[in-house]
């Protein structure tokens, strides 16, 4: 299971609808950010910016919105989502370049 460390209002709400979207089991780990949470140890051991939203996807820290998201949509059935999901072109697809270029722009 993913783990989603997310706080409302932020761009968290972007991974939350690709997990939806990509039927992805996850646990939402909500983050207090009126007491700091984000810049407590514990969080900063995850992404030591302090920065929301994080994933932990295979025991590994995943931050920054972008990577988490084309980390999820590149594999959403080694995930447990829809193996016929397809949320972005294939590796091979000529319109990849386009499409990874607007993602991180």
């Amino acid at each position: 299971m993913i783990d989603l460390y997310y706080a409302p209002d932020n761009v968290s709400l972007i991974v939350r609808l690709i997990l939806e979207e990509l039927s992805i089991d996850y646990r939402a780990v909500l983050i207090d950010r009126s007491v700091n949470e984000q810049l407590s140890q514990a969080y900063c051991t995850l992404n030591p910016e302090g920065q929301i939203p994080v994933c932990v996807i295979d025991g590994q820290a995943v931050f920054e919105t972008a990577a988490i998201a084309l980390t999820l949509a590149d594999a959403a059935s080694a995930y447990g989502g829809k193996a016929d999901a397809l949320i972005t072109p294939t590796l091979t697809d000529s319109g990849r370049p386009h499409f990874v270029k607007w993602l991180f722009f």
